[in-house]
């Protein structure tokens, strides 16, 4: 059987292969060397994102190593949602006979699972980012940073003028928010958010220098802005004046159709490219069910003659942003345009826009020549050649129309009389499945056919058939996807991008502030007596040799206790008390008794039927022989219903035995991880302060044996160095460790419980935080010891040079650098310390 193994990184944005090679006993990467001609090795599934390119990848590796006589078998690397879509593409009939999936040992995590513990780092962390690195250096990084933990995603809506990119975002919204017509209608670029309450509303944007701010509530409004007059002003109170009564909904569509036109009549360019809006969305759809905070951006037509610039502000826009979910709205006739190979490279440059996941949007897809049987697959291969979809495609195309969409969510209300005379011409086409020309868009959206069927599904059961048969509900859904599996993955790669960052800027300032030290220790040292500048030289080198000595030495005098912490379960121990949680549970549900039940059971049956027999012997009666039929009958309904009862009670007892091990074995870890944190800490912090008190007994011993000083200063000194301050620690070391997600991940189904798999992933896991723990203290410790000695020789150098008043000014100089290095070192080491936390919760583990 020909094995090939798939190494998908969805963090690194990266998937290699290999196969198995007997001979060797060993996997071999195919590579271009070995395998000239595999079509594994194309950019787009290396780079590709995994989910839309398994069914693809699957077929490959079926065409270029399967045999007619054996199935070829695919072990994957990767996370757990990956794995799901690959074992759905192989479970199907068409692969059944031919590929067969298994997963690795070796596995990342979802990164929906780890985000919400990489957030908890930063907020950690984020005071000591402000203090560690001056904000004009990293403002941008601190943006960042400031996405990474949020849920913010953008949705970029790009395309062509007139293929209904505003009605497309009034859809999503679930009203007219936006100016839409069949000419071009936007004219600058909309930033929307979805406000907080359902009756307050916002817009903003500028006017010449000014910000124009209006605010809006259920039955009012108001400029909170210094109101200068202007054109635009005086036209907006106006229209609001004679609408007092109209619905925030109204009001904001009027408001943005004035700036709309006003921006197209006057080129003047007085009105800013980017107006700001906030309104409450419907929250039917994706609203109603996403918890994510989403932001949409409308832009103007990208072959309209401003263009270039436009999308200077869009980047600007989003460039506190990232990882922006990019959506092409075209129309069904207009697929094949060549003018937008400027907007294609637009998308790709985007750093802020993740083009692996780009959706496009056949727009008006109502009156397209579309089969009423669905594509075939030429016509998917036709489609996918087209210009747009063949430089564009990734996360899918999707068939919608707007109008019909929009009036699903708007209680079939309408602004504008345009659109709601298109609703009610389509609408029976939507909701009546008799009708000749019944349209269920969804049927023809193009993607990968394992996330095509999961879509299609939800829409053929969703109750709203406007809703489900316009396309909307498909694409609402595929964006709810991206922000709730497949963005978090850039979120947690670009948490850890941030974090080096920071590291770099730290280290520059660490090494500008030692470069700052060095100079006027020379200047110092230059003009003091060369006597005392030895001495200073000599306790500097023998505290430096001693730091090295106490730090090699540390792993060996830690092995004990660290060996101590590691309290593990054998199979028998567990498999032990698993039988007392059993014995315990059978005899509260009364398991004997149940047994006794059943068997009386049979004892009453047999003496029923030896009666009912000899009773039809004596009678001879047709009535007697009835009676013993109906005796057996009610006698074996009783013993089903009596081992009913106890096969239940068993059951029970099982169930209530696993869930008794596992609490068990949760109370267990919780307790063992906090007996080994007191421990390690323990005894790491004896050890330090031991070395602490060793190190100023050597520096009191050369100070008192120098001859650079008089016999006064020595004594004097000698006195400082030993009553020296006690070395402390940081309150507590930080140990990431959510013991809660442990509990929810680690153990599966509670009702079958595999020992010895249970014991082997205690004990790795609690090796592994045992580990992680005893590093945490060990770089803690090592490095307050370290900002404590190198402000005990800041303090014994200040005073061997204090009899200068010039010398002095210097020392205290010095003084000053070295505890701000120690400072920024310490920052530097736990920025180091998070960011190997973060790397972690991406990292491979092994299960």
């Amino acid at each position: 059987m020909s094995k090939i193994k798939i190494v998908s990184n969805p963090y690194q944005k990266a998937t290699m292969f290999l196969s198995w090679d007997v001979r060797r006993g060993q996997w071999i990467g195919i590579d271009p060397e070995k395998n000239t001609n595999s079509r594994l090795l194309s950019e787009e599934l290396r780079i590709g994102f995994f989910p839309f390119k398994v069914k693809q990848i699957v077929d490959i590796i079926n065409t270029e190593y399967a045999s007619d006589s054996e199935k070829v078998e695919i072990v994957f690397e990767g996370t757990d949602d990956e794995y799901r879509e690959l074992e759905s593409i192989c479970s199907d009939n068409v692969y059944q006979n031919q590929v067969l999936s298994s997963k690795s040992s070796l596995y990342l995590e979802n990164a929906r699972d780890i985000l919400p513990d990489i957030i908890a780092v930063f907020k950690n962390l984020r005071p000591l980012v402000a203090d560690s690195v001056s904000e004009v250096k990293i403002k941008r990084e601190l943006e960042k940073f400031s996405d990474a933990s949020n849920d913010t995603i953008p949705i970029c809506v790009i395309g062509n003028y007139s293929s209904g990119k505003s009605t497309f975002i009034n859809a999503l919204i679930g009203y007219e928010l936006l100016p839409s017509s069949d000419e071009p209608t936007t004219a600058k670029i909309y930033k929307i958010s979805q406000s907080k309450q359902s009756d307050r509303a916002s817009v903003e944007f500028k006017y010449g220098d000014k910000m124009i701010q209006l605010r809006f509530t259920a039955d009012s409004y108001k400029f909170v802005s210094d109101l200068n007059e202007n054109p635009l002003t005086e036209k907006l109170t106006q229209a609001l004046e004679e609408i007092p009564e109209e619905v925030i909904p109204v009001k904001l569509s009027i408001v943005l159709d004035i700036i709309n036109d006003y921006a197209n009549k006057h080129k003047d360019n007085a009105v800013s490219d980017l107006i700001v809006i906030e309104a409450p969305f419907k929250e039917d759809g994706l609203w109603g069910t996403m918890w994510s905070n989403f932001v949409i951006f409308d832009t103007p037509g990208s072959n309209s003659a401003s263009n270039a610039k436009h999308y200077q502000v869009l980047k600007r826009a989003m460039e506190d942003l990232s990882n922006g979910l990019p959506v092409f709205v075209s129309e069904y006739d207009t697929l094949d345009s060549t003018d937008n190979d400027k907007l294609y490279q637009e998308i790709n440059n985007m750093d802020e826009l993740d083009n692996r996941f780009t959706m496009i949007i056949v727009n008006k897809a109502d009156s397209a020549s579309l089969k009423k049987t669905g594509h075939t697959d030429d016509d998917r291969n036709r489609i996918l050649s087209l210009a747009i979809p063949r430089k564009l495609y990734s996360g899918g195309v999707f068939f919608v129309s707007s109008v019909i969409g929009l009036g699903a969510k708007n209680d079939e209300v309408f602004i504008s009389e345009h659109s709601a005379e298109i609703y009610d011409d389509q609408k029976i086409k939507y909701i009546d499945p008799k009708s000749k020309y019944y349209k269920q868009l969804y049927r023809y959206n193009i993607m990968p056919e394992q996330i095509r069927r999961k879509y299609n599904l939800y829409s053929e059961k969703h109750g709203n058939l406007l809703y489900a048969n316009s396309g909307l509900c498909c694409i609402e859904q595929a964006i709810g996807t991206f922000a709730g599996v497949y963005s978090h993955y850039n979120k947690c790669q670009q948490s850890h991008l941030f974090l080096g960052k920071v590291i770099r800027i730290t280290s520059d300032e660490i090494l500008d502030a030692k470069s700052i030290r060095e100079k006027h220790r020379e200047h110092t040292h230059m003009q003091l007596e060369k006597e005392k500048s030895e001495l200073i030289d000599w306790l500097n080198n023998r505290s430096s040799e001693l730091e090295a000595r106490f730090i090699q030495e540390y792993p060996m005098f830690m092995t004990e206790p660290f060996e101590q912490a590691k309290s593990t379960f054998t199979y028998d121990s567990l498999k032990e008390k698993e039988e007392d949680f059993r014995r315990a549970e059978e005899a509260d549900k009364n398991i004997e008794g149940h047994k006794k039940e059943v068997s009386e059971s049979w004892i009453s049956l047999w003496d029923g039927i030896s009666g009912n027999i000899s009773d039809a012997v004596s009678d001879r009666s047709i009535s007697s022989i009835r009676k013993i039929g109906t005796g057996i009958a009610d006698g074996l309904k009783d013993i089903a219903e009596k081992r009913d009862d106890r096969k239940k009670a068993k059951s029970d007892v099982e169930k209530a035995t696993s869930e008794g091990l596992i609490s068990f074995i949760r109370e267990s870890f919780t307790s063992h991880v906090n007996e080994a944190q007191k421990l390690l800490e323990n005894n790491s912090r004896s050890l330090w302060e031991e070395n602490a008190e060793g190190l100023k007994r050597v520096l009191s011993q050369i100070v008192t044996d120098s001859t650079a000083l008089t016999t006064e200063k020595r004594r004097e000194l000698a006195d400082i160095i030993i009553e020296y301050q006690d070395l402390t620690f940081e309150s507590k070391a930080a140990v990431i460790f959510d013991r809660e997600k442990f509990r929810r991940r680690f153990f599966g189904d509670t009702t079958r419980l595999d020992i010895e798999k249970l014991a082997r992933r205690y004990n790795s896991e609690l090796n592994d935080q045992i580990t992680l723990i005893y590093g945490t203290f060990k770089s803690s410790h090592e490095r307050s010891f370290k900002e404590w000695m190198e402000n005990l020789l800041a303090t014994i150098e200040e005073n061997i040079i204090d009899l200068n008043p010039h010398l002095h000014i210097q020392a205290e100089i010095i003084r000053e650098e070295t505890a701000r290095i120690a400072e920024l070192e310490s920052r530097l080491a736990k920025l180091n310390d998070y960011k190997s936390q973060v790397k972690q919760m991406m990292d491979w583990k092994e299960d």
